[in-house]
């Protein structure tokens, strides 16, 4: 039943099923691998490795028993490891892209940029249609002080994706255009990618930080409500909020609005709430 669930992607019912299983069964490698499949597709990364651990140890080896946990190892940062793990998924079968992107992703979390290029490329020479290739060799080329690749990458990315990716690689070009200082550009592919979702939360974040820089700051405020209207848990959009409002004089609302994005996990907030605008 667990494993029909998962299949259809109802993962926490596959979860509950197959907790119900182990009460009967604990030694059995198949339950602990469907549990910690199950956590991984519910986000809970801590729970997915430690359970794709015991599966291992009750004898679990297949390619894809490690590939699900230095996935899960990758998620909790812990990217040594994610490479000790997928290295053995690479040596049972040399020709999937997905392990060569888990120790692409692993490395460049190490940075090790340069062994993570060669770990996307060789993805891509693998499977040219999968798209998320382009925005990790973006942003590979981003770190390696590349540009004109990494444009490249993202080119091909928002020509063939549609939908949300479209929109995702939308915003990894207005990024790269911010981080370097060139609002004009940044401004507009971040309107492109509002001009296709206008209620997408981390569009209208981005759009206020442009705004904030190019001096906008009333429009800055009111983009970043309209995130927070979508969104009430877009950390970035309440900090944001506060920097343009401190740039009004409306140190009140600046001073709550960094208050509010410390209490969500802000921590660069704290610094501004320690400020003498909040202090005086």
């Amino acid at each position: 039943m667990a494993v029909i669930q998962y299949n259809n992607k109802e993962y926490a019912k596959s979860l509950s099923n197959s907790k119900k299983a182990l009460k009967y069964n604990k030694v059995q490698a198949p339950i602990y691998l469907q549990i910690g499949k199950s956590f991984f597709m519910t986000g809970d990364y801590d729970s997915s490795a430690y359970y794709l651990d015991r599966a291992i140890i009750f004898g679990a080896n297949s390619e894809n028993d490690f590939y699900y946990l230095a996935s899960a190892e990758n998620k909790r940062h812990n990217h040594e490891r994610a490479i000790s793990q997928i290295n053995k998924s690479i040596k049972s079968n040399t020709s999937n892209a997905d392990y060569y992107m888990v120790r692409g992703d692993a490395n460049f979390g190490l940075d090790d940029f340069e062994a993570a290029k060669v770990d996307y490329e060789k993805a891509l020479s693998l499977n040219q249609n999968n798209n998320s290739i382009y925005k990790s060799l973006a942003n590979v080329y981003i770190k390696l002080g590349n540009s004109e690749k990494a444009i490249e990458n993202i080119d091909i990315g928002i020509n063939n994706a549609q939908g949300d990716e479209k929109i995702n690689f939308l915003i990894l070009k207005g990024n790269y255009y911010h981080q370097i200082g060139d609002l004009e550009n940044a401004q507009k592919y971040f309107d492109e990618a509002f001009a296709l979702n206008n209620q997408s939360a981390i569009v209208l974040t981005n759009q206020a930080a442009v705004l904030i820089d190019k001096g906008e700051f009333e429009n800055a405020v009111e983009k970043c409500t309209q995130a927070i209207n979508v969104d009430p848990t877009q950390t970035e959009a309440y900090f944001n909020r506060g920097i343009a409002n401190e740039m009004l004089r409306k140190t009140d609302e600046a001073c709550s609005d960094w208050e509010e994005a410390f209490i969500m996990g802000a921590v660069k907030a704290e610094e501004y709430l320690n400020s003498p605008t909040c202090n005086e």
